[in-house]
């Protein structure tokens, strides 16, 4: 199975090379690709681990595979009709957006504001929930009452946090020191919450913005050497999280069963629907959708933990979006979903409206957005990831707004009384 899919990666990657940069990771096919291929083929690629995961069915590793392609060739036949050389290739070369005074001055309003709703967090939550010897509950069960104040720090620390590094490396050297003290302090702030990806997306949305500020992308050995990095960190915090001893053999097998722990799940979900009660036929999509709701309203993948009648620490199971699409519309469904997600990612990154917004926001809707459905799904993306960000996005450039009114005024001002 490793040379399977290792030889339809390569194809994939040569392929798709001829209509885009896949260095380019501020956009959201792109993003989307490498999510599939390092948490679904490389995983079925490695085989199980025989510690954490057990071996997946045929059946799963087809519509994996199935899937796979049919993103691939939905990105491909986007960017061919698009004219793909001329036009989405040139994306990942030009210069890239930065933030100017009046962003940055927005994006330092988002930062303290964000800080103050986390600490606002942390003391109705009565403690550090990652420090708690529950830890991986108490993050969940905080969620559950403090879930709109915690995503709303978030996204606010994230973006403001990434404007102003954007900003730092393009515009004003003097501010890189001082920088990169916000960007710890942003990260220990959502780091707090016990979750690994946020914590994760700001690492590498600060990254990103200073590489891309020499309008430059990063090479293929800092790409592959960041990817690694990754894993190396979500693997470590999984061992803390989880109180076992911290070694290389165990690193290794968590990074193994964090490529791998998808396609298990998959597997579970093939031998659960449709026998269990038919297709959802989109009712998923409801249940992920009520948990704007006031109070707390199960998600699907809790939801689906339960009808399972799996026990382990944490929120519900991680099916993507492969099993979220087959869970409502069957094997067919989760081919066609995944070639229409691919082709309107690819679509949407090649446009100039995507290609002209500032480069904080495009990394962060590249992985908010593009890698974030291949691992969760489509409507918890849009819900955690997509929605907020957006709102987020809204409150910083009416503050700009109002800051930049505010500056015009008080030259007016001055002016006249010169005069």
């Amino acid at each position: 199975m490793l040379l399977i899919a290792a030889a339809l990666v390569a194809v994939a990657v040569v392929a798709l090379s001829r209509y885009m940069s896949l260095r380019d990771l501020a956009n959201p096919f792109v993003v989307g690709l490498w999510y599939w291929i390092a948490f679904w083929m490389v995983g079925i690629g490695l085989g199980p681990n025989t510690r954490y995961a057990p071996a997946v069915g045929p059946n799963t590793v087809a519509l994996i595979v199935l899937s796979f392609v049919a993103f691939t060739a939905g990105g491909l036949v986007a960017s061919a009709v698009r004219q793909g050389r001329t036009v989405t290739r040139a994306a990942g070369y030009e210069r890239p957006r930065l933030p100017d005074p009046p962003d940055a001055a927005a994006a330092g309003v988002m930062v303290v504001t964000g800080a103050l709703l986390m600490v606002a967090f942390l003391i109705q939550a009565g403690g550090v929930p990652v420090l708690s010897e529950e830890a991986e509950q108490v993050r969940v069960d905080t969620r559950y009452t403090l879930g709109f104040l915690v995503i709303s720090a978030r996204w606010m620390l994230t973006l403001g946090v990434a404007t102003l590094v954007a900003y730092a490396y393009g515009a004003r050297r003097a501010w890189r020191g001082p920088v990169w003290l916000v960007v710890c302090l942003g990260a220990l702030l959502i780091a707090t919450i016990g979750s690994r990806a946020p914590v994760l997306l700001l690492i590498i949305a600060v990254g990103w913005v200073a590489v891309r500020s020499k309008a430059t992308l990063p090479r293929w050995p800092l790409v592959l050497l960041g990817a690694v990095g990754a894993f190396v960190f979500l693997a470590v915090a999984a061992i803390f999280r989880a109180g076992e001893d911290l070694t290389l053999s165990l690193i290794m097998a968590r990074m193994q069963w964090l490529a791998y722990v998808n396609a298990t799940n998959l597997d579970r979900l093939l031998a659960f629907f449709p026998d269990s009660r038919g297709f959802l036929m989109g009712s998923s999509y409801v249940m992920d959708l009520s948990v704007l709701m006031p109070g707390h309203q199960p998600n699907f993948g809790e939801w689906l933990k339960q009808a399972m009648g799996l026990t382990f620490p944490g929120g519900g199971i991680t099916i993507g979006l492969v099993g979220e699409s087959y869970a409502n519309w069957g094997p067919l469904g989760s081919v066609i979903l995944a070639a229409l997600f691919g082709a309107l990612m690819a679509w949407w990154s090649a446009t100039q409206s995507f290609r002209n917004q500032e480069e904080p926001l495009r990394i962060l809707l590249a992985f908010g957005l593009g890698g974030a459905v291949i691992q969760s799904g489509l409507v918890p993306a849009l819900v955690n990831n997509v929605v907020p960000l957006v709102a987020t996005l809204a409150v910083m450039r009416m503050t700009r707004l109002d800051m930049s009114h505010a500056r015009a005024s008080a030259r007016g001002r001055r002016f006249r009384s010169a005069k």
